[in-house]
């Protein structure tokens, strides 16, 4: 079993089987990821020791209670923006872990199909048309839906 004293101290990329005792502070509820994975956001410390864990794909479902406990699993440290991070895509349960409801799960974000980026782009022109600049409505149509399949979102 590993600390999280000792888990901060590893390299990065080193695998633990079991984490703790640790105190959750905190756990963000699953979303899907750009690539369309399920994950959790967990908040841990342990003795003055502050880590991230993200649950991923099955670990994900598990709502952990907010107390001291040891997660077993597969976990790999990493450090992220100077943190200490860890990934799991394994866990067994621990002790009171509930599973979320279907109602906690964050839907993916939806994905605009060509459709919605030319009618943003026709949108944009037109608005050119009416504030008498019909000069500029093809640029302001192909810089709209460039813009929009690159993924800058316009306001």
């Amino acid at each position: 079993m590993a600390s999280l004293h000792e888990v901060s101290a590893a390299k990065d990329g080193v695998g633990f089987i079991c984490v703790g005792p640790i105190l959750v502070d905190r756990q963000i509820s699953p979303k899907t990821s750009r690539n369309d994975k399920l994950y959790s956001t967990l908040f841990v410390k342990s003795a003055g020791n502050e880590a991230v864990v993200t649950l991923w794909d099955d670990a994900s479902k598990w709502k952990l209670p907010l107390t001291e406990l040891t997660l077993r699993g597969k976990f790999i440290k990493d450090t992220y923006n100077g943190k200490v991070s860890l990934r799991c895509e394994e866990l067994s349960p621990p002790e009171g872990a509930t599973e979320f409801a279907a109602d906690e799960v964050q839907a993916p974000v939806a994905k605009p199909t060509m459709k919605d980026y030319l009618d943003a782009g026709i949108r944009a022109a037109d608005y050119m048309v009416k504030k008498e600049r019909p000069e500029l409505a093809s640029a302001a149509f192909s810089f709209t839906v460039d813009a929009l399949v690159k993924g800058i979102k316009l306001q």
